[in-house]
Order: structure tokens, then sequence, then C-alpha cells
């Protein structure tokens, strides 16, 4: 760790992809936390939030926001003020604009402008994928000048095989309304289990709202599960033979890459780096051609590319690259910022 340069890593969740960027900026810089939502999203917190980012702005060189969500534009305000550097990644949801279903944050006009303002605002914007900054720029109007392309890394050690597969084909996809299962393809999934008996279907990550909505199909085959914590999902990827992300829209998905780390053999909608991510370990298909989408779902229940899969992740996304990126991207705007000082 290098105590001369001091992160402030502000997040929304602690989720997996979320804890290992801190881990690895952990070894090379002083970081410190702020987590945006841990005692909910009443005003009252917000107020609490704001303050603990002003204290971690004082203290930080940079802010590192994940999200390009309002708190994060307070943290790149903040960091104008007070002389700092800040950096923000986009997932996805933030620069998303799909009328036809009612989904994305720039739906609604002062969201879109906060997010454009978030965008242009921040010293650095990282995009896991190419494809998020064409969405930046085309549904946002970001300037995107500011944009780097930095994928995500997973840590193959948690993210392993054990054992035999079984006939179980899953999908995991956070819908907590109505318009996520379309995005995510869940819908699509379900129509694909009802034309697949023989194999299991299992879907995690669904909304009791939803579940009540998927479970008038009364497919046997299909079993719908809440967001689980983490390890008891690796160990559903663990028993999967097949993992299925069939959404109309996507980045990089962080899922998809643990699975295949788990050697489960992808089947995945031709969007965003997805066609990339799964290259021959897979099947990429038309998501609107459902008996096409079936029968690449049966063919990956007897392909032998589990190792392939896992190999593919590993090479293509590890932690020494990302590691390497992040570092050298913060040492450079700090070096930037006391130059400019002197």
């Amino acid at each position: 760790m290098s105590s001369s340069i001091r992160v402030l890593v502000v997040r929304p969740s602690r989720s997996s992809f979320i804890e290992e960027d801190i881990a690895l900026l952990s070894k090379h810089f002083d970081v410190r936390t702020v987590d945006v939502f841990e005692k909910g999203r009443s005003i009252g917190n917000s107020a609490k939030v704001f303050f603990r980012l002003l204290r971690g702005t004082l203290w930080a060189d940079v802010t590192y926001s994940w999200f390009a969500e309002i708190y994060a534009l307070w943290a790149v305000r903040l960091s104008r003020l007070l002389l700092r550097k800040s950096i923000v990644i986009v997932g996805g949801y933030e620069v998303a604009r799909i009328p036809e279903i009612g989904y994305g944050k720039l739906m609604d006009p002062k969201n879109a402008r906060d997010v454009r303002r978030t965008l242009d605002r921040a010293d650095v914007i990282l995009t896991v994928s190419d494809g998020l900054k064409r969405d930046a720029v085309d549904n946002a109007g970001a300037k995107g000048d500011n944009f780097q392309t930095l994928p995500t890394c997973y840590d193959s050690g948690r993210f392993s095989p054990s054992g035999p597969k079984d006939a179980i084909v899953l999908t995991v996809a956070l819908c907590d309304e109505a318009a996520r299962v379309k995005v995510k393809g869940v819908d699509v999934f379900v129509e694909v289990a009802n034309r697949i008996p023989h194999a299991r279907f299992e879907a995690i990550g669904i909304g009791n709202a939803v579940k009540s909505t998927l479970a008038d199909s009364a497919i046997e085959n299909l079993e719908l599960f809440s967001p689980l914590p983490l390890e008891e999902m690796i160990e559903h990827m663990r028993r999967a033979k097949v993992y299925c992300q069939l959404s109309m829209r996507e980045g990089l998905p962080n899922a998809l890459c643990e699975a295949m780390l788990c050697e489960c053999v992808p089947v995945v909608s031709a969007v965003g780096a997805m066609p990339d991510v799964v290259g021959d370990a897979g099947f990429v298909v038309d998501r609107d051609d459902i008996d096409g989408v079936a029968e690449a779902v049966r063919k990956a229940l007897v392909k032998d590319a589990g190792a392939t899969a896992r190999s593919r992740i590993m090479n293509r996304y590890s932690r020494a690259k990302r590691e390497e990126r992040l570092v050298n991207i913060i040492k450079g705007l700090v070096q930037k910022k006391r130059r400019g000082n002197d």
C-alpha cells in the first residue's frame, strides 16, 4: 500500500465486483469507503451520506464511485470544489433509455440531466465495454472525451468448478420490476424452459412481486429464486451445466463471467460485449428466435466446453490486468493534480 495516495470508494452495495476493486486498490493505496445505502434511502440518511462524502473527499486525493447515480454526482462536485480528482464507473442502467418498456435511468429528464453532468464533470469515466460509451454519448448526450474502457475482473479461485454438472440451465438477473424481466431476458428464459422439459431451469434474483407474475406460467421444471447470498449463488453455478444471459441490452455481465469460471457453457444474446466474452466457448443467439434459443440450450447441455469457458475468462479478464490499469489511472490523476498545484 502507498499511503501517499488516498482513495475514497463510494459504493451502493457490497457486490462481488465492487469488493474486488476495493481489494485491488487496497494493495496500492490508502482506501476508505462510504456505503451509500447501508442505512436505507431516507432523506435523513441522504443528508448523513452527503456529510460522510464531504469528510471523505476532504481526506482523499481521488474519489472512486461505482455507478453514475446521484451520489456519484455529489462526489464529483465535491471533488471539483475541493480540488480533488474523481473517477466514476458506469454500470449500464444509468445510460439506458428503452421507451417501449419504460426502462432506463434516462427516461426521466431530471435523471438524464444529472447523469450527463456526472459523465461530463468527472475526471475519468470507466466503462466495462465500448458499447456503454456509445450508449452514454448517444442516449445521455455525454461528450465522451474522458471515457476509458476497462473490463471488470473475476476471482477464479472463488468462482471455480466442483464436481460433475447436472442438467440445469441457470440465469441470474436482479428483477424487482416487470421492465427488468424483459431487459434481462427472463421472459425468454421462461419460454425456453417450457420447451425443454427434461432439464431443470433456475432463475436467481427474482423479486417477490415479479415472482408471483412469472409463477403463473406454472412450468414444472422452472424454479424462481429471490436474490441469494454470494456463496449460495456460486453453488448453483457449480451445479449448472448451462448459463443463459438472454438480455435485450448488456455491457459486460458479471454473472456471465462468474458462471463461465464455474465451467458453465454459456448461451447469450448478441448484445453488448457478450459475443466477445463467449467466443467459441458457447452459443450466441437471436433472443427473438425462441426456437433458435431453445436449440442452442439443447446443444449446450451436451457440449463439452466448460473448461474452455473457464480458461477464456481467466485469460481475458484477469485481476492483474485490471489492477495494473487502475493503479496507472489513479497515479496519473494524482500526478497531474500535483503538477497543477506546483
